[in-house]
């Protein structure tokens, strides 16, 4: 999703800028964090991930492995990640990992968001753990 037609057109109107004219394209942080995600598992076709933007709602198949723990801003001011904690159980032994906008989609349902990924939670609990030493390195 660093794609910026993404990022201009899709989240922000053609114009890139926010406004009342272009705000249905827009989703909350508020909404994003604590979100859902979900793993669109093994069996997805790469080109159809690459044209779809965002969906309508979370299908059957997918499995639900975490949450939207923050969103990760470049100090240009560009959403550039996701913070996701997966695994554990009851929120004991969950890992924090840093998930790259090109492999999440949006899914936006009467009003409420989540986000799914073409990651398995395997993959994702590879990812080297994102604490408070991944700021000050």
């Amino acid at each position: 999703m660093t794609d910026p037609a993404m990022t201009e057109r899709g989240m922000m109107g053609s114009s890139g800028v926010a406004s009342p004219e272009n705000r249905e394209a827009m989703v909350s942080a508020d909404d994003l964090i604590g979100a859902n995600i979900y793993s669109i598992n093994e069996g997805y076709d790469e080109s159809s991930w690459n044209q779809t933007r965002s969906y309508g709602a979370v299908e059957a198949g997918w499995e639900d492995i975490g949450e939207i723990d923050d969103i990760l801003m470049s100090r240009d001011g560009r959403m550039v990640g996701l913070a996701v904690e997966t695994g554990g159980w009851l929120d004991i032994g969950d890992d924090t990992v840093v998930v790259s906008l090109e492999d999440v989609r949006i899914v936006s349902e009467n009003a409420t968001h989540s986000v799914v990924t073409r990651m398995s939670q395997e993959q994702l609990e590879a990812k080297p753990e994102l604490d408070d030493s991944w700021w000050t390195d």
